[in-house]
């Protein structure tokens, strides 16, 4: 069963080794991801979803890495002191991969080493939570609408499973805030990043779904994909969404966001 819900962003700056002085610029999120980590350790959870953009996305799939033991570092920013470990959930991922409707929409791929995306919010998420399950799932390149509905059909694995399963969406919201920002600038995105934010408050989560892509695109949302399986997920789920921190010091958005079950 669903027993954690979490969206967070996953800036390599917001660990202290890499971030230095600029981690104090995103205090407010490093406090968010402090509260989230006392809610995920007082959950118990059995095993982390954790809902990461890949890059290229299959084209006509999802994929779950399917890893018994997982590692990586922030040795591509400069930090060789993090070494994280963590271990897959073999049971979990057959449940889901047995259980969907469309059993070849999902493709297993084995991969030890993850990424930052996963890296940064497991970094804070299981700090005093060590032996969490992990299991990194990332969106195809397929449409939005499938997207939310993909994250319909988990809804109910995850309802059924026996497991006690956190589910977390790691995205940046847009990557145009400023001029300062990775992808330039665009007038359109700080609007376009607070109509998702207020559908995520208000529920809206079918409305975000039938988002036109081209404004996202437009506005630098490049991680909707990742969110709309998330919110597939909660949209069959009793719960009440609370935004914890927005902020986006370096001209990119950084979401921070619990939903209480």
């Amino acid at each position: 069963m669903l027993n954690f819900a979490a969206i967070t962003p996953h800036s390599p700056l917001l660990i202290p080794a890499i971030g230095k002085e600029n981690a104090k610029k995103l205090e407010k999120t490093n406090n968010a991801l402090r509260k989230l980590e006392e809610n995920f350790y007082s959950a118990m959870i059995d095993d982390a979803v954790i809902i990461t953009p890949d890059n290229p996305p299959a084209e006509e799939y999802f994929t779950i890495n399917f890893s018994p033991n997982y590692r990586g570092g922030f040795h591509e920013f400069g930090d060789f002191s993090i070494k994280p470990n963590y271990h897959g959930d073999d049971y979990l991922i057959a449940e889901v991969k047995d259980n969907l409707r469309d059993r070849n929409s999902l493709k297993l791929v084995t991969a030890e080493e993850l990424g930052y995306r996963c890296l940064v919010p497991l970094n804070f998420l299981c700090a005093h939570k060590k032996n969490a399950g992990v299991v990194p799932l990332n969106p195809s390149g397929l449409s939005f609408g499938e997207h939310f509905k993909f994250g319909q059909e988990l809804a109910e694995i995850i309802i059924n499973s026996k497991k006690r399963i956190a589910l977390v969406a790691s995205i940046e919201t847009s990557n145009k805030l400023s001029k300062n920002s990775p992808d330039g600038y665009s007038p359109k995105a700080k609007k376009f990043d607070q109509k998702i934010i207020d559908f995520i408050k208000e529920k809206k989560y079918r409305e975000t779904s039938e988002t036109n892509p081209e404004q996202a695109a437009g506005a630098g949302f490049n991680e909707m994909s990742a969110l709309l399986i998330f919110l597939g997920v909660l949209e069959k789920i009793n719960h009440q969404a609370d935004i914890l921190s927005y902020e986006s010091p370096f001209g990119v958005g950084n979401l921070t966001a619990e939903f209480k079950l």
